[in-house]
């Protein structure tokens, strides 16, 4: 199991994404940037990130396609998309798999919460994998979904 947990953000706007790598390398976590969806979905393919902040709304490649295409790929890694109020309402109807969503504007420490949840309960969710490799594996990724 390794020690430093990695964030993948991607966020067009660079001093946000700036201030967002500083903090979390301040918490003790190892930051990739993407600054733009293809980048990001291919870091993200490429990259063993343990939680991806994503922006909505980016260049070349929206965020909602970005998790359509990893879901796609059997990538599970959990998301916090990152929107403004009013995409909310549309980020709640649409067809995704967000494991969260933050609103912008929002402060840095309940990001902070937030990623350290997020990672906390993929670890929980890897470890009752592993334990269950003796077939009951998909009994129990259902119901830990």
């Amino acid at each position: 199991m390794k020690n430093t947990r990695r964030v993948l953000i991607i966020e067009e706007d660079l001093d946000l994404a700036g201030i967002l790598r500083q903090g979390l390398a301040e918490a003790g976590y190892e930051v990739d940037v993407a600054c733009d969806g293809e980048e990001g979905l291919k870091m993200a393919l490429a990259r063993d990130a343990d939680t991806i902040i994503l922006d909505r709304k980016l260049p070349k490649l929206d965020g909602f396609s970005i998790i359509k295409s990893l879901r796609k790929k059997r990538v599970n890694t959990p998301v916090l998309i990152l929107t403004a109020m009013e995409e909310f309402k549309d980020l709640k109807k649409a067809e995704i798999k967000a494991d969260d969503c933050l609103t912008k504007p929002f402060r840095f420490d309940e990001l902070l919460v937030r990623v350290n949840r997020l990672i906390a309960f993929e670890s929980r969710r890897e470890l009752r994998f592993f334990e269950a490799e003796d077939g009951r594996r998909e009994r129990l990724e259902k119901v830990l979904s």
